[in-house]
């Protein structure tokens, strides 16, 4: 396996999935250093009809925790989810996806389920309040009724300022951003540094086309991987480092 030799990585997911990424940098030869700039809040439980629905879809572990906290499926009702990740956490919870994208991205999800689900369906969305509306503005497009609920809210960790300053000032060789909220804390917390400075030679990594282009307008340059897991963003910073090439 090709390795990161030693060099620091920081982390910015939020606390409580720290180990999966701390994991994966390890597994390469990397040094995790763990910074959550992230707070996920679950939201209050409300009433839902769920028997009335025919599809529910997931697009984050997060949403698939805070959900099942508080609710139990139907039996009848499907399951749709954007990603890996977000399936190993729905079967966590005793569940089974009945679909899932080729690609782990909003975009490809809204086509692909658009041909899967029928327009006298309706269909469930527990998310974050920071989802994106693609997913859900496409199938309404089609004549498919789509609910929107909050499940969780994503928080700025502030009181992690100073020690998001410490690791960025003392010199880390790859920051990896994991979401668009990630790029959002590391520069509100980091606001009135020499930032910019510290990090002329790291490494920039954006797990996937949303999160990069959350990036792009604060770094020159960013490595991203064809498939959006940790593991093959780890992966793709490697081989970008060794072939000495920059990809924007």
């Amino acid at each position: 396996m090709k390795r990161l030799a030693g060099k620091k990585v920081l982390s910015l997911r939020a606390k409580g999935q720290m180990r999966e990424v701390e994991e994966a940098i390890m597994s390469f030869g990397g040094i995790p250093i763990s910074v959550p700039l992230l707070h996920i809040v679950p939201k209050a439980t409300i009433d839902l009809s769920l028997a009335t629905y025919d599809w529910v879809i997931f697009t984050s572990k997060n949403a698939v925790r805070c959900f099942f906290s508080s609710y139990t499926l139907p039996i009848h009702v499907r399951i749709a989810v954007v990603g890996e990740k977000t399936k190993l956490a729905l079967e966590e919870m005793g569940y089974h996806a009945s679909f899932m994208p080729s690609a782990y991205v909003g975009e490809v999800f809204a086509i692909e389920f658009s041909q899967v689900v029928k327009n006298s369906q309706r269909v469930l969305f527990p998310k974050g309040d920071r989802a994106r509306d693609v997913i859900s503005t496409t199938l309404r497009s089609q004549g498919v009724f789509v609910q929107d609920i909050i499940v969780y809210k994503t928080e700025i960790n502030r009181h992690m300022r100073p020690a998001l300053i410490q690791a960025v000032s003392e010199g880390v060789d790859v920051v990896l951003f994991t979401s668009p909220s990630t790029v959002q804390g590391f520069v509100t917390l980091l606001a009135g540094t020499e930032w910019k400075n510290w990090l002329k030679t790291c490494t920039i990594g954006c797990i996937g086309p949303v999160t990069k282009r959350e990036a792009l307008p604060y770094f020159k340059t960013v490595v991203m991987p064809n498939t959006y897991t940790i593991a093959a963003l780890l992966q793709c910073i490697v081989e970008k480092e060794e072939k000495g090439v920059e990809e924007v």
